[in-house]
């Protein structure tokens, strides 16, 4: 069903199910080089569901390729699911006048618990969707590339001294270098918004070709309600956030005495005799009972 010797993207949901004690676990597979959409489940006992096309996403590819758009289809297609919706997103390109090109993102939400053939799309402008995660299991963080044109850099590069110029010729003024920022897109899934915005950072170059794709940030959330989230960074490190991360940096994680190690239990203090400053009796000088 999915194309051989090409990039396959795979995202994993689990949810423990009403009765159930054990979580089942929904997988969803895609590629960037066809519009199906497999899924299927493995259930709390161990067992595989037989796989399912979702039909809806035909529909959303012939819709999306209008008006020449076209498809990248080097990049690799970002995948999520929610415990609503399968959530996929599409980058696609047109030509414009010049020879430019033009860019955008297609967010496509898939149902997962509808009977029919359902779907949405949500559209962001001029920009890569590179990679995205479920977090807090209504909402998808993408994160985007998105270009623009800057002709500051020959603005700034010319410069006229004693009266000459220096700088760039008139011709070179008017090229221009492409500049691409970085930035997480947060979508409330249930409503199909985006709710948030976050510039990262910049990236320059002289055409957007010479703009690698993939973007060194990798992140994902814990499974726990406290919302931790990891983020890795290749020129940083490791990021964590959230209600768990905080409480331990601000101390405010207390440990009872059963938890505490033994070596910081606090030792009872024996409590100081009182000198005695009386006189001694004879007895206590050596004296003897004969005197």
């Amino acid at each position: 069903l999915l194309p051989r010797h090409k990039d396959v993207t795979m995202a994993s949901f689990q949810q423990v199910r009403p009765g159930e004690r054990r979580a089942t676990c929904s997988l969803a597979f895609v590629s960037s080089a066809s519009h199906t959409i497999l899924w299927t489940e493995l259930d709390s006992v161990g067992q595989m569901l037989c796989p399912q096309v979702i039909e809806a996403a035909g529909l959303v590819r012939n819709e999306i390729l209008e008006n020449g758009w076209q498809m990248q289809n080097a990049h690799r297609r970002p995948i999520a699911i929610t415990p609503s919706d399968i959530v996929t997103v599409d980058s696609l390109f047109r030509q414009v006048e010049g020879g430019n090109k033009v860019s955008k993102a297609v967010i496509s939400f898939y149902p997962r618990f509808v009977a029919d053939i359902s779907y949405a799309t949500l559209a962001l402008g001029d920009c890569q969707a590179v990679r995205m995660q479920s977090t807090h299991k209504d909402y998808v963080v993408i994160l985007c590339r998105f270009h623009k044109s800057d002709t500051r850099m020959a603005e700034d590069d010319a410069d006229p001294i004693d009266g000459q110029w220096f700088g760039v010729d008139a011709a070179a003024a008017d090229e221009s270098r492409t500049v691409a920022t970085i930035e997480a897109v947060i979508v409330h899934v249930p409503s199909r918004k985006v709710i948030h915005q976050v510039f990262l950072f910049e990236e320059y170059a002289a055409t957007q070709s010479q703009i690698n794709y993939d973007i060194p940030i990798f992140f994902t959330p814990s499974g726990s309600g406290r919302g931790t989230i990891g983020v890795g960074l290749s020129w940083k490190g490791l990021i964590m956030t959230g209600r768990d991360v905080r409480d331990v940096g601000f101390g405010s994680l207390q440990l009872g005495d059963e938890d505490a190690p033994k070596g910081s239990r606090k030792q009872k203090k024996k409590k100081r005799q009182p000198i005695k400053t009386g006189k001694k009796d004879g007895f206590a000088r050596g004296m003897s009972l004969r005197g």
